[in-house]
């Protein structure tokens, strides 16, 4: 909410960018950067993202004119878009004087945006926010009018609607224009009515801001700082709150008496308290929505979550419709507090996967009468170990090279992710997925790691399963391994991933492994 500057005498308007991940914030953002002139703006700041995607924000001030007599400056903030990270979005919608709200135009940008409304006015409680819309891609050939997106997210008329291209600059100007204005006359009036006294004399700089979202729990929101009440209910489930009702009968079996081959477990619930579900409030909404009686254990993939040096790794794999249920015996904990440690640290792990984090992902830790067991659940995928063993037994090559083409993209995105974020990911097939043009990582085990030493054994190992009976797929895999190389990868990078040991040093048992192993030397040598 707006706050007086007494150093400066100015008043501070908070103008917040909303929107689904990729929509267009930074664009906007960058874009002001360049029309603006230095006098009248900051730098852009923009303190950590991942593969392009704001981490915790962008931040840009621009000088403005008068409100009630008093010079003002208006703040720009835009949110993390991802689901994942709600709770900062959370963190700085509560302060808001005015949100634009981007939405990609296109009409699954549009379904995307569709329930940002009541999760923005749960942020905001019952203020009266103005709100203006940003109709952004206008470009695209699908792109729907800006009075269609408007029409199709229940806006009325009274809310303003701007077409734009921000990546190119369109509509970018008139779009904070419009919320400066929008925000000077609300604020103009309360300072009317009521004075100065109305608003806050403290102004945080973008580092305290950096600071306080930092010191959040990644699966607690900020509901002690919402007044009077958290966001969408969300006390309900928490300790001493409403408890979720589940109602159908065979639903309750299935959660009290545990899931077949594992009966010292319980299945997750979506009873569980808050502080052991990751994230709360969307979490608990997925575990409501899971046909529990149609719980299956899936034997066959019972070693599902490999790395290629270590085939021993366990897990638990149940399918319950179009869900994936998962566990294993090294996350079952005796106490509270041990689970709920290995909970976070593993949701700090899932936000830093960035857009490589399967939609829908929650994490639960689930009591039972030999501990705490942490579940992960989402969507049921086929793993792309999966696909490479159906194109092998219909003896499609055309369906093994996508496959693998799919492969060798994963894995290179498992080295950015490591060079960029220092995330460790096991790099075996059955823990990928590809789903609508992105990469998925499937798997729980995850580390703080900047390098992937084994890498040149996961690449070679495919090459010594599949080289020899399936020579077309063959090199359209180290192809592309070849493209994505080239794609990524310069000499700082090959020289921090330490790439050319990892190739070099890979023992192989075949000659064709051998020549493989050679041209992604020169591959490699190459970049650097």
């Amino acid at each position: 909410m707006a706050a007086f500057d007494s150093k400066l005498s100015q008043i501070v308007i908070r103008i917040v960018y909303d929107g689904a991940g990729v929509a267009g914030k930074t664009s906007n953002l960058l874009a002001l950067q360049e029309m603006f002139t230095e006098n009248r703006r900051s730098e852009l700041t923009t303190p950590e993202t991942t593969r392009g995607r704001t981490l915790y924000f962008d931040h840009l001030v621009l000088e403005g004119g008068l409100i009630a007599g008093y010079r003002f400056r208006s703040e720009l903030w835009t949110v993390p878009g991802q689901e994942v990270l709600r709770h900062r979005r959370e963190f700085l919608l509560h302060d808001a004087d005015v949100v634009v709200l981007v939405v990609d135009s296109r009409p699954s940008g549009v379904e995307i945006a569709r329930g940002r409304r009541e999760t923005l006015y749960a942020c905001v409680g019952n203020r009266q926010l103005p709100v203006v819309i940003q109709a952004n891609r206008q470009d695209e050939p699908t792109a729907l009018k800006p009075v269609q997106v408007r029409a199709e997210l229940g806006w009325g008329e009274d809310t303003p609607v701007i077409g734009a291209v921000a990546s190119e600059g369109t509509g970018v100007r008139e779009t904070a224009l419009w919320a400066m204005r929008s925000a000077v006359r609300s604020i103009g009036q309360e300072v009317l009515l009521r004075g100065l006294d109305s608003m806050a004399l403290d102004v945080e700089s973008p580092a305290n801001v950096l600071s306080r979202m930092q010191a959040l729990p990644l699966d607690v929101p900020r509901a002690d700082s919402f007044s009077p009440k958290p966001p969408l209910a969300e006390i309900a489930g928490a300790e001493g709150g409403e408890q979720a009702e589940v109602r159908d009968e065979a639903t309750r079996a299935a959660l009290a008496t545990g899931p077949i081959g594992l009966p010292q477990a319980r299945l997750p619930s979506p009873e569980v308290p808050s502080f052991q579900i990751w994230p709360p409030s969307s979490g608990r909404a997925t575990l409501g929505r899971i046909p529990y009686a149609q719980v299956v254990l899936r034997k066959d993939l019972q070693h599902s979550e490999l790395s290629e040096q270590d085939s021993k790794a366990l897990s638990y794999v149940y399918r319950a419709g179009d869900w994936c249920l998962k566990t294993s015996p090294d996350r079952c904990y005796e106490t509270l507090e041990e689970g709920r440690a290995h909970l976070i640290r593993l949701a700090r792990f899932k936000v830093a996967l960035g857009e490589c984090l399967a939609p829908q992902t929650v994490l639960a830790l689930q009591e039972s009468p030999v501990g705490y067991w942490l579940w992960t659940v989402s969507p049921w995928y086929r793993s792309l170990h999966f696909e490479m063993v159906e194109a092998d037994a219909v003896h499609s090559e055309d369906a093994l090279a996508l496959a693998l083409r799919r492969y060798a993209e994963a894995s290179v995105q498992a080295l950015v992710l490591a060079r960029e974020s220092r995330v460790g990911l096991q790099i075996h097939p059955s823990n990928f997925a590809y789903a609508d043009g992105q990469v998925l990582y499937l798997g729980d085990r995850i580390e703080r790691a900047a390098l992937l030493p084994s890498i040149g054994y996961d690449w070679l190992k495919r090459i010594e399963e599949l080289g020899v009976t399936h020579p077309d797929a063959m090199e359209a895999y180290v192809d592309e391994l070849e493209a994505q190389i080239l794609r990524w990868f310069g000499r700082e990078d090959v020289v921090a991933l330490d790439l050319q040991a990892a190739v070099d040093e890979t023992l192989v048992n075949s000659e064709l492994a051998r020549r493989v192993r050679e041209r992604l030397l020169q591959v490699v040598n190459r970049c650097a």
